[in-house]
């Protein structure tokens, strides 16, 4: 609905949506809306309504004293994945609602105002998956003594300022972290009443509160942090990027305690598989090869093979999973990609193999949120489909195995006028070259000659014109790979 001070969040009147004209939400004192979100400050900032997260995307030198960002959107989520500094000569961060700062990232802020961040209306900031330096003039976070709350977990804190570093906030239980965390400056320093003080119970002017950032994603039971990313089990085999939220395997690997990978709470991870390679694990292991709990996506330019364990799945996903550009075979469990909740599973130009040895389940099932073919289509079971979120039989019966293979190309012949054809090409492959080569026929089906050659946009459906045709008495069109050797080609068309 529309709030009291003017802004407004999308709303819905009948069966009309309404569109808001500005969100609670100002951005170096311009407010923004609809028409800005994307695009703030020539790139520094774009903002998604939907989900209430403002990403920071680069480096900001402001030149009025102004608040940067002054939000009151309740649930604000503040993301920042690579190092940003952003230098204000206002407060960096005016917040009068709850807000997470989160994303992966350092955000350095470096204010010549008498604060860093100040909050307002006892608004709680939360501190997650982050790094966060703030420097005032006086004060790196303030909040203004109304029950605010500040809680860090997983992250990182330093904050400076010459009268205090951080105060304000509720004097009981006001200032929380993480039991892995540790106050380090000041040396001997505590928590006061809504304030961190030294040793003799001074308000401190420099605070620094450090956490070793975990991403959220076990391998074999080893947790991912900021220490082992680079070469997260030290055989070189698993790598993660937190700026790009990439997991890249380079190497077979056989787990010898757990999942191999668990994706704990990773949203939106993409796991990249280096060369073909393989997924095993000891016979004893029991729990699937991996445990996808966040959006995931699964990606080449390697194949990928899943040996799962036999009383369990080789892929249990609990959100979305999409198996992108990836020949995948899951093989040897009693459950192959299996969905949990309201998961939902996108074959997106790939390649997937999975079987069961269990006659009661089907290879790929319990998707409740649906299963998405794109350039795909299901090969086995010979007439495939999907039911209740399951791959099954025409007869809807349990396959012992599926395989769900890519689209073969298409192209067909629209009409002949004159000397222009018109044509469609469908479910053209997304990599590689594919070409279309013209021929005409006289009235005994005798070849004339090849009258056009043409290049096709790769991974798209088109409709094309060209406007060199002969006169014959059919005509026909063959799509070839960029050796020239045929994949397709159309029905004979009669002018």
């Amino acid at each position: 609905g529309i709030s009291a001070n003017g802004y407004a969040d999308p709303y819905t009147a009948g069966d009309v949506t309404i569109e808001a004209q500005y969100y609670d939400l100002k951005i170096d004192g311009e407010a923004v809306s609809p028409a800005n979100r994307m695009n703030i400050l020539d790139g520094t900032f774009s903002y998604d309504s939907e989900t209430k997260t403002l990403t920071v995307l680069k480096d900001y030198e402001q030149g009025m004293p102004v608040p940067l960002v002054r939000s009151s959107i309740d649930g604000l989520k503040i993301v920042v994945k690579d190092d940003v500094t952003l230098k204000t000569k206002g407060v960096a961060f005016e917040l009068w609602a709850d807000t997470v700062i989160t994303g992966g990232g350092t955000l350095t802020v470096e204010a010549a105002a008498d604060r860093a961040i100040y909050i307002e209306n006892g608004a709680k900031l939360s501190l997650t998956g982050v790094k966060l330096d703030a420097e005032g003039v006086s004060c790196g976070i303030l909040a203004a003594n109304t029950g605010s709350k500040l809680t860090i977990t997983n992250a990182d804190l330093k904050a400076r300022g010459s009268t205090t570093a951080v105060t304000g906030f509720a004097a009981s239980n006001g200032i929380v972290w993480s039991w892995d965390a540790k106050l380090i400056t000041p040396e001997g320093g505590k928590v006061g009443s809504g304030v961190i003080v030294d040793s003799a119970g001074k308000a401190a002017k420099e605070v620094y509160i450090h956490s070793v950032i975990k991403y959220g994603i076990d391998i074999d039971n080893t947790t991912v942090t900021e220490e082992n990313m680079d070469d997260v089990l030290g055989d070189g085999v698993f790598a993660y990027d937190p700026k790009t939220n990439t997991l890249t395997i380079k190497d077979d690997f056989t787990a010898q305690s757990g999942a191999a990978v668990s994706n704990n709470t990773s949203d939106g991870l993409t796991i990249v598989i280096e060369k073909d390679l393989t997924l095993d694990h000891v016979e004893w292991i029991t729990a699937p090869s991996l445990v996808l709990m966040e959006d995931t996506t699964i990606t080449g330019p390697g194949s990928l093979t899943v040996k799962a364990p036999e009383y369990n799945s080789g892929i249990l996903v609990y959100k979305d999973l999409t198996l992108k550009d990836i020949d995948l075979t899951v093989t040897g469990g009693q459950e192959a990609i299996t969905g949990a909740f309201s998961s939902k599973l996108i074959v997106d130009y790939a390649v997937v193999r999975a079987d069961v040895n269990n006659e009661w389940n089907s290879p790929v099932r319990s998707f409740a949120g649906g299963i998405e073919f794109k350039g795909t289509t299901i090969k086995d079971p010979a007439e495939g489909k999907v039911k209740d979120g399951m791959i099954v039989t025409a007869e809807d019966g349990l396959p012992a195995a599926v395989e769900i293979g890519l689209t073969p190309p298409e192209v067909e012949i629209l009409s002949v006028v004159g000397d222009l054809m018109s044509y469609l090409v469908s479910n053209t492959p997304r990599h590689g070259t594919v070409c279309v080569i013209s021929a005409a026929y006289d009235e005994k089906g005798q070849l004339l000659g090849s009258f056009v050659w043409e290049e096709v946009p790769y991974g798209e459906d088109f409709i094309h014109s060209i406007g060199t045709v002969p006169d014959a008495a059919l005509y026909k069109l063959f799509l070839t790979d960029y050796l020239y050797v045929p994949i397709a080609e159309s029905d004979a068309y009669t002018p």
